[in-house]
Parts: structure tokens; sequence; C-alpha cells
């Protein structure tokens, strides 16, 4: 009932040869006119940046591991000011919506730079780690507008002392 009819095997046996010797020929005629090829790289250029900038690293990356970037000047654009922190700092927000501080140089500040909450930055500076001596002389250097300011930024590991910013337009 379920067999093969008689003498039907022959030739399924015969089409089953045929077919394994045409593979085997085809996959000859590829080995024989196959040309080598190399894999190409193709490698993305950065963007120039001014000396002092440092390289340019995005928010996500940042996100990812900002304790792997300490003591490394890094440069960072478009990044949000959320808010600011007495007279030279400002928080902004990382991609997983932690605040991250940023610390501005004072001269910055002399020389016109506005910051406004709402508004946007392009932060130059060197990731550092937070210590009291840091909070130290930073309220000594007039940065705190207030106690409640110094406590603020005690929450903070690590922070950017930008030496080069520039403000963007309000979000």
């Amino acid at each position: 009932m379920f067999g093969s009819r008689k003498g039907a095997s022959g030739a399924a046996t015969l089409l089953m040869i045929v077919a394994f010797l045409a593979i085997g020929g085809f996959m000859y005629w590829l080995s024989l006119t196959a040309e080598p090829s190399q894999a190409v790289m193709v490698e993305e250029e950065e963007p120039e940046a001014m000396p002092g900038e440092g390289a340019l690293v995005t928010v996500a990356d940042f996100t990812g591991n900002p304790a792997g970037y300490v003591d490394q000047t890094i440069r960072m654009e478009d990044i949000e000011v959320v808010s600011l922190l007495g007279n030279h700092a400002f928080w902004t927000k990382l991609t997983n919506d932690q605040p991250y501080l940023v610390r501005v140089d004072p001269a910055l500040f002399v020389n016109g730079l506005v910051l406004t909450a709402g508004g946007t930055a392009d932060v130059s500076g060197t990731v550092r780690i937070m210590s009291d001596s840091v909070l130290d002389a930073w309220q000594n250097g007039g940065s705190f507008t207030n106690d409640v300011n110094r406590i603020e930024a005690e929450f903070a590991e690590s922070y950017i002392d930008a030496t080069r910013v520039s403000a963007g337009m309000g979000g």
C-alpha cells in the first residue's frame, strides 16, 4: 500500500546521482572562475576638533559610562541646559533622564556667555571626579549663590569642567 511502484526506484536513484554530479560540476566551475576579493573597510572621519576641544562624544555614549571618560577632554554638542546651578554651573540631562553637572569656567561668563534654562549648549571640557575639595574651591571662588547650591552639587559623582561653551537657542 505504501510501497513504491515496481521499477520506479531505479529512475529516482539515477536522477539523484545526476543531481549530485551537476552540483559537483557547478562547484568545480565556480572554483575555477571565481576571483579572489578583499573586504574594504570604510572608516568614518571624525570632524576636526579645535585645539582643546577634545573628541566628539554623543550624549548617548556618555550616558553609558561617564566614569569611563574621567580625565579625558571631550566635546558634546546640543546638550540641554535643564537648570542653572549657582553662578558657574548647570545641570544637563543624560539619555536615561539622570541629571549631570557641567561647571563652566567663570572667565566665559565675563566674556559674555549667557546660559538659560531650556536652552542648549555645545560644551568642551575635561570630565573630573567630584570631591569635597572641589566643592570648597567652588564655594571660595563664588560659584554658589547659597548653601543649597553646594548641597545640590554634592550629588554629582563627576562633572564636566568646561573650558569652551557656546550657548544655543531655547528649546
